[in-house]
């Protein structure tokens, strides 16, 4: 982002990985550090952007269904979700994921089938989990939401979605049926295990336990806090209600926020490591954010209590989340982020950062030569070992 005037492929591989930084992420992160700067903080709210995107996206397919008050309640559940909020303070590509695919399906419910398909593409490019995932909900929309009509001109506008999206992917479909995108996937996946299928089942419960969905979350602890599932109180509260007012529920919508949901679990469940895994299954967390918007306003329009019960159940959530997450999680996962590498950095230590030139990610060690050293891009090209900035520490 930092040197986009370097040669570069579509895709670049993150040496070492089998990850690929995708353009989406990179070009837009250019153009953020042009206005913003290139701070972290700057890069983080980067994706942060995305993320409340994304909310936005959720509130209008929410109000195409429910009205205001049920996308009131959907944008809420997003907001404090424990599974959407952490992703969205970490400078990587994924979140763009779930955001390309909301305003996708949002421009395919106001027939915007052009568009709505070129989003779709841009989801499928950002992370790999959406490449099976897209589809999924594209199918969905066409036989669930768009089958009021089954003349040929009702399947049109799905059509045009789905040849624009397929134009649009067929760099990264030749990139992956060439194997310079699907080598990581191949190695993950069940397939590549014993009994695939038996595999898969597992998975598939596991991200359905208690355990994750409740109280633990993922283990990793890059993608949570181990101390919450992936559900808030909020989402709790919606389901509890919401087992009584299934049949008031807007049908579409439940099948679409459902199968959205449900899907990206299904979609995580076919890699064998990291299970469950709440990033792979990441573009699952707006479609579950809809389903408790779903079932809060099928609950308000019963209980006049229920708004009351929801705004003191977010806010009382959030203070508990947060408090652990700037707290004890801030100090338990700082040698997962290798946040020692900033602390050296900000401390001039340059030398330090140089010794680990021969085994870490030099993508990364490179932002700290670029940002905190203030060297320039030329410097830093090739794998040649980083010279010591000429003034010492830079402090910006």
């Amino acid at each position: 982002m930092l040197c986009i005037d370097e040669p570069r492929l579509f895709f670049e591989e993150f040496p070492g990985t089998g990850t690929f930084f995708t353009p989406a992420y990179v070009y837009s992160g250019a153009a953020w550090a042009k206005l913003f700067g290139s701070s972290i903080a700057s890069f983080r709210s980067h994706v942060a952007f995305y993320s409340v995107l994304t909310i936005v996206a959720l509130f209008l397919v929410a109000r195409h269904f429910l009205g205001l008050d049920g996308a009131l309640f959907a944008a809420l559940a997003a907001a404090v979700s424990p599974w959407g909020f952490p992703f969205a303070r970490i400078a990587w590509d994924p979140p763009l994921a779930p955001c390309f695919a909301m305003w996708g399906v949002f421009f395919f419910l106001r027939k915007h089938a052009v568009l709505a398909g070129l989003l779709f593409a841009a989801a499928m490019y950002t992370y790999p989990p959406a490449r099976l995932h897209v589809p999924l909900i594209l199918l969905v929309l066409v036989l669930n939401v768009g089958r009021a009509s089954a003349r040929l001109d009702g399947l049109k506008p799905a059509l045009r979605s789905a040849l624009a999206m397929l134009v649009a992917c067929i760099p990264l479909i030749v990139l992956t049926l060439n194997g310079t995108l699907s080598a990581r996937a191949n190695a993950l996946a069940v397939w590549s295990t014993e009994a695939p299928f038996t595999r898969f089942a597992q998975n598939l419960l596991a991200h359905l336990s208690p355990d994750f969905l409740l109280f633990k979350g993922d283990l990793n602890p890059r993608h949570g806090t181990q101390l919450f599932g992936i559900l808030s109180w909020l989402d709790v509260l919606a389901i509890l209600a919401g087992v009584w007012l299934l049949k008031h529920i807007n049908r579409k919508l439940l099948v679409l926020a459902a199968a959205g949901f449900l899907g990206a679990l299904a979609v995580a469940s076919l890699t064998w490591e990291g299970v469950p895994h709440a990033l792979r299954s990441l573009t699952g967390w707006p479609f579950l954010a809809l389903l408790t918007g779903a079932l809060l306003s099928a609950a308000c329009a019963r209980w006049r209590v229920v708004p009351y019960l929801a705004l003191a159940c977010a806010l009382a959530f959030s203070i508990v989340f947060l408090n652990v997450y700037f707290t004890t999680y801030r100090t338990a996962s700082a040698p997962f982020f290798d946040a020692v590498l900033r602390e050296e950095a900000e401390e001039g230590d340059f030398e330090a950062l140089r010794g680990y030139w021969a085994f870490y990610p030099r993508p990364a060690l490179r932002y700290y030569f670029l940002y905190y050293g203030g060297l320039p891009c030329a410097s830093l090209r090739g794998d040649d070992l980083p010279p010591l900035p000429a003034g010492g520490h830079h402090r910006p």
